[in-house]
């Protein structure tokens, strides 16, 4: 006995040690630009070498002008009346910067920021704007080069998206000038830059998207392989709710990877606003309630999982709410989504009382039961 909970512990441990390496290493392969601090809304790349630092992250000081939709002249003027330019710190949501109290994240702005460059010798540059609640338009030395939704001074002129877009140009000039409206009526927790706009040569920029958003579409369609495969099992095999669950896991896990990150639902299949945040909210809400679901169908003995069924049915509730209420409504229980989401980890894992042999005892029964003869080893 004593035996066997050394081998499960063995393996639980292993198991996670790999899982958090891969994390690991996902991380710094996501966080592999290095950060340019901008100061006063002026950064100096005088010295920059795109060999050695080939993208950067746009960060710090930029120049705010709120509830102004700013558009610049090619002499790098700016043709807009309103209130005068403040600094924004980058990345952040523009609650304090759009207003004095500080409360909303609703409302519309232009941020700027120049950007001094080596003399001669540069390949294309790209610019890569992620995606921005709600709408945004990026003009690069006083010309419009690309835009998600349209921004407005109203509601009801301006258009939504939520994709991100990279813009590509010739650098002509010493000094670029980078001017990003950006416009916001529906999310009512997020708004402006709150991630970071990235700089770099064209190429690496290019390799780097793919490289990110090719994983994010392998592991989709990895988790939609073996979706299908339980979903048929059930069907040829023996009917256990367990390969249900698992393959409407596996869907629900597949689509939010799709909807998060780089949002290849809408920059590569143009799932529009409304639509995008729904399939976001819906899917990892599905994740938090199907989990929960699964292991209590293959672990039925244990009663610190009887409970969820509640979570399922907050979950079921929340996501019919979702489906009813428009974006700028249902963002407002933003907090409850990520409770739910976090509270499916909450219960006793299975494995945290490994060194109780009746719990143990338990577990093999369950495992090598006549009942679940396609769980056997």
């Amino acid at each position: 006995m004593m035996m066997k909970r050394r081998k499960i512990a063995a393996i639980v441990g292993l198991f996670l040690l790999v899982l958090t390496g891969v994390r690991f290493a996902w991380i710094g392969i996501q966080t592999s630009s290095a950060r340019a601090e901008a100061v006063g809304g002026l950064l100096d790349l005088s010295r920059w070498d795109p060999s050695s630092k080939p993208i950067l992250s746009l960060s710090g000081q930029w120049e705010f002008y709120p509830s102004r939709l700013a558009i610049p002249g090619p002499d790098g003027t700016l043709r807009s009346e309103g209130p005068a330019a403040g600094f924004a710190t980058v990345p952040g949501s523009w609650q304090r910067d759009l207003s004095p109290s500080g409360g909303s994240a609703i409302g519309y702005g232009t941020y700027r920021l120049r950007v001094m460059l080596p003399s001669g010798g540069l390949p294309e540059l790209t610019v890569q704007v992620p995606g921005l609640s709600a709408s945004s338009a990026l003009y690069v030395n006083g010309r419009l080069l690309g835009s998600a939704g349209y921004p407005a001074d109203r509601a009801s002129s301006y258009k939504a998206s939520i994709a991100p877009y990279s813009v590509t140009f010739a650098a002509d000039r010493n000094v670029l000038d980078l001017v990003l409206q950006v416009a916001n009526y529906d999310n009512r927790v997020m708004g402006g830059l709150a991630e970071p706009v990235k700089f770099g040569t064209a190429r690496a920029m290019s390799r780097a998207y793919w490289f990110s958003a090719g994983s994010q579409a392998a592991l989709s369609l990895l988790m939609i392989m073996h979706a299908l495969y339980a979903f048929v099992l059930y069907f040829i095999g023996t009917r256990q709710k367990p390969l249900l669950i698992f393959s409407a896991l596996g869907l629900c896990g597949a689509v939010s990877v799709l909807s998060d990150v780089d949002r290849i639902l809408s920059a590569w299949f143009g799932v529009g606003f409304e639509a995008f945040y729904k399939i976001f909210y819906l899917s990892y809400l599905g994740v938090a309630a199907l989990l929960l679901q699964y292991v209590r169908s293959l672990l039925p003995e244990f009663p610190i999982l009887r409970h969820s069924r509640w979570h399922f049915a907050a979950c079921a509730v929340f996501g019919l709410s979702v489906l009813a209420l428009p974006a700028r409504l249902y963002t407002y229980a933003d907090g409850l989504h990520t409770a739910l989401m976090l509270w499916q980890r909450s219960p006793r894992p299975p494995f945290s009382s490994i060194g109780r042999s009746e719990e143990v005892l338990r577990m093999r029964s369950i495992c090598c039961s006549e009942r679940r003869p396609w769980l056997r080893i």
